[in-house]
């Protein structure tokens, strides 16, 4: 098992090198990270910079951060620059976004997001704090987080902040199977069903939908032995999969293309769902995809052959031969298409 330690066991290690044996901050930095180290101990949450009182100043400057944040009569401007210093702070490295989230950054945030309410001009950059602070310790999300999740994604807002919202959520999903499946228990995929659904929907929402919906089919969290993959995908699949393919036929730019690809791949789990794929024209739509990026790498060798190879595993490998499909797969560019 791993062992971990505080960052205040670590800073009174250093604190005794220096004050005991004399040590140049510089060295006892160094020694401190060696002994425990050496003890098999994982420092990856723990700050490591030589400068004076250094925990004590990231510390205070959280502080004061904070404090910025948690004032309701604080100028826009001000607060927009508070947000923006407290994102830096959390981009560093997973150890200050440990210290920020023990200090109360993550309630404090929902508080701000709750009393910002449709000001996106505040809105959008604590979303973007969120998303820091939460990639890599995704533990922090909560029912009150999910509820403001699922509050922004049905609220009339611009493609913008949705964007932030599905990319908060699908940090939120990565190695972490419980806040998947509370996403899922608390409508999600309805929402992101009728997100994709709007007349007016742009390419940068589809591709984050698409992004989180992956996210919310993977099995990466090794703390459970049994998750809900296939459920999630079954569930997306019965809700959006014609949606998608739709949407294949509205979104010709080669990024949204690969995400939609991509995404369908993901969610062709059963036999109904790709011989629903093949019913509404998505085989002969994948061929013209082939057909028109010949030589494009990002359909071919990732989206398209995801979903080629998971077409055939569920029983329609022979779709591609019967519709006179099969000289494309031996073009330049999808050579590997058929996995030889």
């Amino acid at each position: 098992m791993v062992r971990v330690i505080t960052q205040e066991t670590f800073d009174d290690v250093v604190k005794e090198n220096i004050e005991d044996f004399d040590m140049s901050p510089e060295e006892a930095l160094q020694d401190a990270v060696q002994q425990f180290e050496a003890q098999g101990v994982d420092l990856d949450n723990i700050i490591k910079e030589v400068m004076n009182k250094v925990t004590e100043s990231v510390s205070q400057k959280l502080s004061s951060l904070l404090e910025s944040i948690n004032n309701p009569c604080l100028e826009e401007d001000r607060l927009t620059q508070a947000l923006n210093d407290l994102q830096l702070e959390c981009d560093k490295d997973l150890a200050h976004k440990m210290l920020a989230g023990k200090k109360g950054c993550y309630g404090a945030l929902l508080d701000l997001l709750e009393r910002s309410d449709t000001n996106i001009h505040i809105t959008e950059p604590v979303l973007g704090v969120l998303t820091s602070l939460m990639t890599g310790q995704p533990d922090l999300l909560d029912e009150r987080g999910i509820g403001q999740m699922m509050r922004l994604l049905g609220a009339k807002q611009g493609a913008g902040l949705q964007v932030k919202v599905l990319g908060w959520a699908r940090e939120c999903c990565f190695k972490h199977e419980k806040n998947r499946q509370n996403l899922v228990k608390h409508g999600v995929v309805a929402r992101l069903k009728v997100l994709l659904e709007h007349d007016d929907v742009l390419s940068p929402v589809v591709r984050s939908v698409c992004a989180l919906m992956r996210a919310l089919v993977l099995d990466d969290d090794i703390r459970v032995v049994f998750g809900l993959a296939h459920e999630h995908a079954r569930k997306l699949a019965e809700e959006t999969l014609v949606t998608l393919i739709n949407l294949t036929k509205k979104f010709k730019d080669k990024e949204t293309m690969s995400e939609l690809l991509m995404t369908l791949s993901a969610l062709m789990v059963r036999s109904e769902f790709c011989q629903r794929f093949q019913e509404v024209g998505g085989l002969k739509f994948l061929m013209d995809v082939l057909a028109e990026f010949p030589e494009s790498e990002e359909h071919g060798d990732t989206g398209a052959r995801e979903l080629h190879g998971n077409m055939g595993i569920q029983g329609h490998e022979n779709f591609m031969g019967t519709q006179g499909h099969e000289n494309i797969m031996g073009t330049k560019g999808h050579e590997n298409f058929m996995g030889t």
